[in-house]
């Protein structure tokens, strides 16, 4: 509606207007919920680099910078309860608190990761040589 890439939130029953929650002129992309259904993170080119970003569902409040200090944060998913974000950059996972207070932490070298459903392991695709390689990990004990 905007002519940009931005954020809505639209009612599924169609009995409210959608709800844009930005209007950044930045591209933002790769909207993902919050397990709880509060926060929305999202992808964005903001500042001329491309980071993971999080946004109150409600539009209320700034957006927070997960991916602050990386040249580029992409590939951000939730651990379950919704207290991390993971997210890639320069072939390496990390984690952060999602309300982005505290320092990354790194998982491992990968090129997608995710968590498992009960939080406790994530499973990674990386490079090996020239194959992709699956693999399951435990999340580290810091990630909890």
């Amino acid at each position: 509606r905007s002519g940009n890439y931005d954020i809505w939130v639209a009612d599924a029953n169609k009995t409210a207007a959608p709800t844009q929650l930005n209007t950044d002129l930045s591209a933002d992309t790769s909207p993902l919920w919050s397990p709880d259904g509060s926060r929305i993170l999202f992808q964005s080119d903001r500042d001329d680099l491309i980071g993971v970003w999080v946004i109150n569902a409600d539009g209320s409040g700034d957006a927070i910078y997960v991916s602050q200090g990386f040249a580029r944060g992409e590939k951000a998913d939730w651990s379950p309860d919704g207290k991390w974000i993971s997210f890639i950059s320069s072939s390496i996972a990390y984690a952060r608190k999602s309300d982005g207070t505290g320092d990354p932490i790194k998982i491992a070298d990968a090129l997608e990761a995710r968590w498992s459903p009960d939080g406790t392991k994530m499973a990674l695709i990386g490079l090996v040589g020239s194959e992709y390689k699956a693999k399951i990990i435990n999340v580290p004990p810091e990630i909890k």
